[in-house]
């Protein structure tokens, strides 16, 4: 009754929200794919859990210890030929929508989240030592990384810009992505693609502990953010002619944690053209397991109730230091994470 392809045909694109080397060498990956997925991504704590909780990859962990690389330089060998081999099974994807979906993003190492040179140098290292066109380089939207973003798209790098929580810095974000648009166009070259990730379920988890336990907005924060969002996006790319140049914006962190809520809830509510929604394995399972069909209106259709919404919430809680904390603490998460995972491919090298 519901599958991925329906989403597609609704102008939204399912990407999925995992990557390991077993996925990829069982084939598990191109199913997803045939099923609908039509890009991936990736962070560090996907890659903690993927590299440290299998034997998948105890021959390159060995290869890596044989050649004499360190735990970190080990960490991006392991990275990067899962990111390539990934690259490699979305490419029909990439090329039959003409470079609009099959990306398989990347993240630069959370310890440079707050310096911007050393961010801009991780970014084009990588793209250039994964050499895939199809590979979007990840930055995070702290405000040090906004000054990286222009500069990595300036490069006609893609650029998946991560830990969006606020409307006021996904508007500094779409600022620096059009201003380094307009370098590229004005060296002749066409504007890579880029996806700016807004991050829904954890912003719903904050304001609903702030809320009364029968406040009838419980469960509703994210995704009116996320609709204001939407209404700004329309307006900064869809009124005008930048249909082609346009970043769209991706929805990320799209399970849903509370258990009261629905397992589609943030794929039901957050239906729109132009948009990305990323989708960790149960959440696709939910959908193509629901007995009902997608609701039949999409995000833009409520936009002036997800304003009201949110002004409502904005008087109830404090929403800017939600943000804030969010932001802090998705910087510090993904490093904790690349901090376990180097940790973890130490201790396994000195096993081997």
């Amino acid at each position: 009754m519901r599958s991925l392809t329906t989403l597609i045909e609704r102008g939204q694109s399912p990407w999925y929200d995992n990557l390991s080397r077993g996925l990829i060498q069982s084939g598990a990956l191109a199913d997803l794919v045939s099923r609908g997925i039509v890009g991936v991504t990736s962070n560090p704590t996907i890659f903690d859990q993927a590299i440290s909780s299998s034997q998948d990859y105890d021959d390159a962990l060995r290869s890596c210890k044989e050649r004499g690389l360190d735990a970190t330089q080990t960490y991006w060998e392991l990275v990067c030929d899962d990111i390539a081999a990934a690259a490699d099974v979305l490419k029909p994807v990439y090329d039959s929508t003409a470079g609009i979906d099959g990306y398989v993003s990347v993240e630069v190492s959370p310890l440079l989240a707050h310096n911007t040179a050393e961010t801009i140098a991780q970014a084009n290292e990588l793209f250039a030592r994964i050499s895939r066109d199809n590979v979007m380089i990840k930055i995070p939207a702290t405000p040090e990384g906004l000054g990286a973003i222009e500069a990595v798209i300036a490069n006609a790098i893609p650029v998946n810009v991560t830990l969006i929580f606020s409307q006021a810095r996904y508007c500094e974000v779409v600022a620096a992505y059009k201003s380094g648009v307009s370098v590229v166009l004005e060296s002749g070259a066409n504007p890579p693609a880029s996806v700016a990730s807004f991050f829904i379920s954890r912003l719903d988890t904050k304001i609903d502990a702030q809320l009364e336990s029968n406040s009838p907005f419980l469960g509703k924060g994210a995704i009116a953010n996320a609709g204001v969002v939407y209404g700004i996006f329309q307006e900064l790319f869809l009124e005008d002619s930048a249909h082609s140049n346009a970043q769209r914006p991706l929805w990320a962190s799209t399970s849903t944690k509370n258990p009261s809520y629905s397992p589609t809830l943030y794929v039901d509510e957050l239906i729109a053209p132009y948009t990305v929604n990323t989708l960790p394995h149960a959440t696709i399972d939910a959908i193509e397991h629901a007995d009902s069909h997608y609701p039949s209106t999409d995000l833009s259709a409520g936009l002036e109730e997800h304003t009201r919404i949110f002004k409502e919430l904005e008087s109830l809680v404090s929403m800017d230091a939600i943000m804030k904390e969010l932001e802090d603490e998705g910087v510090a998460s993904f490093e904790k994470s690349y901090q376990s995972c180097i940790e973890s491919i130490s201790a396994r090298l000195a096993t081997l």
